[in-house]
């Protein structure tokens, strides 16, 4: 969406994907999760630790993802190509404990 917004894919066809990898490597590898991920409450961690994933495998994982044919191959843990070259799971995400009093 924010990629669209800034491009004019007859004279640039290749800004709106190359914006959407550098966002996605942002948020998926620093906060686990971009704002399609946080409201549908999953998130993108390591596998098999649980920890960010980082920015140069979130930006590896979204370059797959471009491609679709990645994610369309998939284990029988539900881990596509572009997974398990990044060394990353889909988890759904939990709210952190309140606070005890």
């Amino acid at each position: 969406m924010i990629a669209g917004a800034f491009s004019d894919t007859r004279r640039s066809p290749w800004l709106a994907p190359s914006i959407l990898v550098v966002e996605y490597g942002l948020f998926v590898g620093f906060f686990t999760q971009t704002p399609g991920m946080w409201l549908t409450r999953i998130r993108c961690v390591a596998f098999p630790d649980g920890n960010p994933i980082g920015a140069p495998r979130a930006i590896l994982r979204g370059l797959l993802l471009a491609l679709l044919v990645p994610a369309l191959i998939m284990d029988a843990q539900g881990r596509g190509l572009h997974d398990k070259a990044a060394r990353s799971i889909m988890v759904p995400a939990t709210r952190a404990a309140p606070e005890e009093q």
